[in-house]
């Protein structure tokens, strides 16, 4: 998929010309272009020190100690960004000027995930009121506001307004990329109501594309071409409709595709042949992971349309030198190598050298270091992170944490802990509980316990697998008057959405999870209704794995594209590559209410800036 992250500090790269109004004096001009071309260099300490010196000495310093918060925004120090603002006078701005501020002040609460009150500083004004060349910022950051409340709707129209004030044709390319990410996000049937009642303009015509996307796939070709004759003119004409690949006979892609360019470390050709090598533990302890894996390949190979189809060669790792089995594979002509699963047989590998082909490792691990393999896996911190992210995003500011009394609970807690507390939040307690037992009043009645020490607003973080969750959820809303809103790990979640009846005494508790799970399509011949039969015979701890199978065979193709900066929706989350050659997922979050499964949205990725403060992003 095309590069859409929603709000990070790299989107404000858009240097602020001509901003300073009337406060900026003529004699400042000199030392004004050198901050801007010390920016566009990335230089942030020069450009500060400039600006703080206008601000001594220039007759404007409320502008320029404005523009010192504007230059740490950029480099990221969100906390020195908000204090730097908070001294500021608004009143002794120009006009055009306090509608920046407001736009800064909204940067700052998006970065710590408070897209409510960023939303509510934007209202305050509009667009008019802004300097020409700060219009396309508010835009985009209404558009990452709107997306971080779960609104795909509004957040997509922000994005037209975006598009009449591009000039940048690449830009404009990643714009319509995003505007179709963004809307492919909705639930089908609700975009089939909305077309009903948006009925024409640019909206309409890319909510018709994206159903396009989902219908049939023999039906695609002949949709795309009613879809032409009803939007002449439409700015997904052209270059964006090619990218979908629909040609006759053919049901296209459901993702706009992107030619890669050559990177290092790119999937080698096969010179013997055209197979894809598997490294899987399929007998031992492992089995049955390594099964749920193998289920989710087979399934994405046997949906491939592409010709000549590449042959799967599978090699079983378990009590086997696993370098050896790879260099096997590459003589056998892999061109490609999924796998290994385990952490161990990852740096193993790693330590190997002379990887001649890619190998996409199915884990992460701090052990390896070699330029061919890729990480990638179902790790369990940014499933927890991600969620967090979501508490922090709805302004919750104080965790009570219950997590089973186990390794598992105790490596979770602690990562909640450290993460929680580099937002600036604060951990109340932590409290564990014996997984597997049959009542849970004493270890939750000592979580709510210190819910009186709350300084904000306060909310359980539940560490627990459906099972346990079930008899724990109706313990907390029992103890308290008030119940604390219940934010979890994905665990929480079998992946039964029609379950209503066992699903109710988990109401209330919002988690984050694959999109395999929570956003099923049943046209879509690998979605969880389609494979309902695998997913019958796998059991609910290893059913995520079917999902990674599916997204390991089908990011293959997809390594250059992420190694250029854009992001590849997946099965398992909205997927990019990380330092290291390490993929993270982006997951959706969901709310279990009386039973029934309401989508929210991305999770918000909010994370502890290095200078302070924290940097958000979705």
């Amino acid at each position: 998929m095309p590069n859409f992250k929603y709000l990070t500090v790299a989107l404000f790269a858009i240097i602020i010309a001509g901003c300073a109004g009337q406060a900026a004096r003529q004699s400042d001009n000199a030392q004004i272009a050198d901050a801007e071309a010390r920016l566009r260099a990335g230089d942030y300490l020069g450009a500060s020190q400039i600006y703080q010196n206008l601000e001594v000495n220039s007759d404007a310093p409320e502008y320029y100690r404005m523009m010192v918060a504007y230059v740490s925004l950029r480099s990221g120090n969100t906390r020195e960004a908000q204090a730097l603002l908070a001294q500021v006078l608004p009143d002794k701005l120009g006009s055009d000027e306090q509608a920046f501020y407001q736009v800064l002040r909204s940067w700052a609460d998006l970065n710590q995930g408070k897209a409510k009150d960023a939303m509510a500083r934007l209202n305050t004004f509009n667009a008019d009121q802004l300097a020409p060349s700060n219009r396309r910022i508010y835009y985009k950051l209404r558009a990452s506001a709107y997306n971080q409340l779960g609104n795909m709707l509004d957040s997509a129209r922000e994005r037209l307004n975006y598009a009449a004030l591009i000039r940048n044709p690449d830009e404009a390319r990643k714009n319509n990329e995003a505007i179709f990410e963004t809307l492919d996000r909705v639930p089908v049937a609700t975009l089939k109501d909305l077309v009903l009642q948006e009925k024409t303009g640019d909206l309409v015509g890319w909510m018709d594309l994206v159903l396009l996307t989902h219908a049939p796939e023999n039906q695609r070709y002949n949709y795309l071409q009613t879809w032409l004759q009803r939007y002449p003119g439409h700015p997904a004409t052209g270059e964006f409709i090619d990218s979908l690949k629909i040609k006759p006979g053919s049901g296209g892609k459901t993702q706009p595709a992107q030619q890669p360019p050559a990177a290092t470390g790119a999937v080698s050709p096969a010179p013997n042949g055209n197979v894809i090598g598997v490294l899987l533990p399929l007998s031992g302890p492992y089995a049955s992971l390594a099964q749920a894996v193998k289920d989710g390949i087979e399934a994405a190979h046997n949906a491939d349309t592409s010709s000549p189809k590449p042959r799967l060669e599978y090699v079983d790792t378990q009590n086997a030198d696993v370098a050896a089995l790879y260099r096997k594979l590459v003589s056998l002509g892999a061109r490609a190598v999924i796998g290994p699963l385990t952490k161990e047989e990852l740096g193993v590998l790693s330590k190997s050298g002379n990887l001649s082909v890619t190998a996409l490792g199915l884990n992460q691990t701090q052990d390896v270091n070699a330029e061919k393999i890729y990480q990638f896996g179902l790790i369990p911190e940014q499933d927890l992170e991600q969620s967090a992210a979501s508490a922090w995003a709805d302004g919750f500011q104080s965790a009570l944490v219950l997590a089973p009394s186990s390794a598992f609970g105790t490596r979770m807690s602690g990562y909640f802990t450290d993460y929680w507390k580099g937002l600036g939040g604060k951990v109340l307690t932590v409290k564990t509980y014996n997984p597997g037992a049959s009542e849970y009043t004493r270890p939750v009645g000592e979580l709510l316990s210190a819910a009186s020490q709350a300084a904000g607003r306060a909310f359980v973080f539940l560490i627990a697998d459906a099972r346990d969750a079930r008899l724990i959820k109706p313990q907390i809303d029992a103890q308290q008057t008030a119940p604390l809103p219940v934010f979890a790990m994905s665990r929480v979640y079998d992946g039964h959405a029609d379950a209503a009846m066992q699903n109710k005494d988990l109401s209330g508790i919002t988690f984050c999870d694959i999109p395999w799970l929570l956003n099923d399509k049943a046209s879509d011949p690998l979605s969880l209704t389609s494979l309902h039969t695998l997913a019958d015979k796998t059991s609910e701890s290893d059913l995520r794995l079917i999902a990674m199978g599916i997204d390991a065979y089908k990011l293959l193709p997809q390594l250059d594209i992420l190694r250029s900066g854009s992001p590849y929706s997946g099965y398992t989350g909205r997927l990019s590559l990380q330092p290291g050659n390490r993929i993270r997922r982006q997951l959706d979050c969901a709310m279990l209410d009386g039973g029934t499964l309401r989508l929210r949205g991305p999770a918000p990725n909010v994370q502890p800036a290095t200078g302070g403060g924290t940097i958000a992003s979705r």
